[in-house]
C-alpha cells in the first residue's frame, strides 16, 4: 500500500480507537444499574448513518502498474413517519476516491431513495418516488430484477448484495395489495429524461428513468415451502418480458431457487455495439441451493444462464472487429449488470464466527467457462461495537481475450475501516 490514503485511513482508525476509548467500563456499567433502571427504553433513531474510510491498492494490466488509492464515503438513510400511515424514505451515498499514479480524485454522489410510503389500510401500500425495487430470488445473477440497468454510478465492491445494495432506484408509482397467502404489486416507472448527467451530485434521471416502464408482480403460498411469484415486465424500447421467481426448503439446512426471464430481443453483443441483429427469444436464469451448516457456514451453488450472451465464436468476432470492441461490450454488460457468455458457474460462501466472536468471512467465486475466465473475491470482516474493520481482495483471471481477462484491473486490495455514526 502506498502513503496515499494513509491520511485517511489513520483518521479512521483514530476515530474507531476514540469511540472504543469512549465505551464505560464494567465498573462504570454496574454503578450506572440503578440509574437504568429509571429510565424508559430509548427510541429508535430515525437516522443510520456511516461514514467508511480506506485504502486500496490495485494492479493494471494494461498499464503494467500498481495504483494506490483512498476512499472516503458517508452513507445515510433516513425514515420517519410523518402522519398515521404516511412515511418518508431517504437513503443517499456519497463516494470520493482518489487513485495514483496519476493522482486523481473523483467524487460522485448516488441518490438511492426518496419517496413517500402510504398506508392505505392493514392489507394495502401506495409508495412515489424514486426506489431502489430489487426482485430476484437468486445470489449471484437476478434476470428477474429489470430495474438494475444504469442504476449503479459508483461500485465501491463487486459483492452481490453490495451491488444491489448502492444504487440509485427509479422513479415509481406503485402499488401493493395482500390476502391470505398471496400479493399483488402494479407499478409505472415514467419517462424523465433522455441524456444521462454523469455530474457529481446529478440525480440522474435519464439513467434510471429514460424510457416508459410497467411491472405487474403476483405471489402465491401453495404450502409453507412454496411461494412462487410471477413477474411481467414492459418498457417502450422493448418487448414485454416474462419472470418466474421460486425457492423452497429441501430440508432443515438446504433451500433451493431459480430464477428466470424470458423476452424477444437482440443479442447482447448487437445491443452494446448498436448493430443490426435479427430479434429472437431470449432466456436467463439462474438456479442452485443454499446448505447452511450448524456452525453459521452458509455455501450456495448456482449456475447462470443468458442466452443472449455471446459464445466462443462471437467473441473471437468481436476482437477481430476491433481491439476496444471487447472493453465496448464489458461496459455495456457492466452496466447492465448482465452475464456477458451464455454460462457462468458461481459459488458464494459466508461464515459468520469464524474462529473468534464477530469475525465474518465471506466471498464467490464466478467461473466462465465459454471464454475460460474467472473472477473471485473475499472479505475479512470484524465487527466492532460501532464499528467494522474489513479486508478485501480480488482477483481476475483468464487469457486477455475472454471476458475476466480483459478487464484492465487484474487484482485489487482493499482495507476499511466503517464507523457508525
Amino acid at each position: 500500500m502506498r502513503v496515499l490514503w494513509a491520511g485517511p485511513f489513520l483518521a479512521a482508525v483514530v476515530c474507531l480507537h476514540a469511540a472504543c476509548a469512549a465505551e464505560p467500563s464494567p465498573e462504570q456499567d454496574a454503578l450506572s444499574i440503578a440509574d437504568d433502571a429509571l429510565l424508559t427504553p430509548a427510541k429508535a433513531s430515525d437516522w443510520r448513518i456511516f461514514v467508511e474510510a480506506g485504502g486500496l491498492d490495485e494492479w493494471d494490466r494494461s498499464t503494467l502498474r500498481n495504483e494506490a488509492g483512498a476512499r472516503l464515503s458517508l452513507d445515510i438513510h433516513f425514515e420517519t413517519a410523518l402522519t398515521t400511515g404516511l412515511r418518508v424514505i431517504v437513503s443517499d451515498r456519497l463516494d470520493e476516491e482518489e487513485l495514483a499514479p496519476p493522482s486523481a480524485t473523483t467524487t460522485i454522489n448516488t441518490l438511492k431513495e426518496a419517496y413517500l410510503s402510504w398506508q392505505l389500510s392493514p392489507d394495502e401500500t401506495l409508495d412515489a418516488g424514486r426506489i431502489n425495487l430489487r426482485y430476484g430470488v437468486a445470489i449471484g445473477y437476478n434476470p428477474t430484477d429489470f430495474f438494475k440497468t444504469d442504476a449503479i454510478r459508483s461500485i465501491v465492491s463487486i459483492d452481490p448484495s453490495s451491488l444491489r445494495e448502492n444504487r440509485q432506484g427509479s422513479v415509481m408509482l406503485e402499488s401493493q395489495t395482500l390476502w391470505e397467502g398471496s400479493s399483488f404489486t402494479a407499478l409505472v416507472s415514467p419517462k424523465l429524461a433522455t441524456t444521462q448527467d454523469k455530474a457529481d451530485f446529478s440525480a440522474d434521471w435519464a439513467a434510471t428513468n429514460g424510457q416508459n416502464r410497467w411491472l405487474l408482480a403476483a405471489s402465491h403460498q401453495f404450502t409453507n415451502d412454496l411461494n412462487p411469484q410471477l413477474v411481467l415486465f414492459g418498457a417502450r424500447a422493448s418487448a414485454p418480458a416474462t419472470g418466474l421467481n421460486v425457492s423452497s426448503l429441501l430440508n432443515q439446512s438446504t433451500v433451493a431457487f431459480l430464477e428466470w426471464s424470458g423476452q424477444r430481443a437482440p443479442s447482447a453483443i448487437a445491443q452494446a455495439l448498436e448493430l443490426k441483429g435479427s430479434e429472437a427469444y431470449r432466456s436467463r436464469a439462474a438456479f442452485g441451493a443454499t446448505y447452511t451448516t450448524e456452525f453459521n457456514l452458509s455455501i450456495t451453488a448456482e449456475h447462470e444462464m443468458n442466452s443472449a450472451g455471446a459464445d466462443q465464436d462471437a467473441l473471437d468476432r468481436l476482437v477481430r472487429r476491433s481491439p476496444l470492441a471487447l472493453l465496448e461490450y464489458l461496459s455495456f454488460i457492466s452496466e447492465a449488470q448482465d452475464l456477458p457468455t451464455r454460462r457462468a458457474e458461481f459459488l458464494y460462501a459466508t461464515w459468520q464466527d469464524f474462529t473468534v466472536k464477530h469475525l465474518d468471512l465471506s466471498g464467490f467465486v464466478r467461473w466462465d467457462p465459454i471464454s475460460h475466465g474467472r473472477t473471485s473475491w473475499m472479505e475479512a470482516r470484524y465487527h466492532f461495537d460501532r464499528a467494522d474493520l474489513a479486508l478485501q481482495w480480488q482477483i481476475e483471471t483468464g487469457q486477455p481475450q475472454s471476458v475476466f481477462g480483459a478487464i484492465p484491473t487484474q487484482r485489487e486490495v482493499q482495507i476499511l475501516v466503517r464507523y457508525f455514526l
